[in-house]
């Protein structure tokens, strides 16, 4: 199961929030979106999807290089 995670960064000299996922089993990816309804609908579809946390960079970064993103 996969949940969406937040950081704080420093962008410009001002403070930003991006969003990341982490897995049940503690994988983390962070710098995933800035916008937290995307993160939060990728975790769903992740989840849904049973995507190993093994493969989870490749499997958003694929999403990143795709015009559109993925269909959900």
């Amino acid at each position: 199961m996969y949940e969406v995670i937040e950081s704080r960064v420093i962008v410009d000299e001002r403070e930003e929030i991006i969003f990341g996922l982490r897995h049940t089993d503690e994988t983390i990816l962070e710098d995933v979106s800035p916008n937290r309804v995307e993160a939060e609908r990728l975790a769903k579809y992740y989840t849904k999807m049973k995507v190993s946390p093994w493969n989870l960079e490749e499997v958003v970064y694929d999403m990143l290089d795709t015009p559109g993103g993925m269909e959900v």
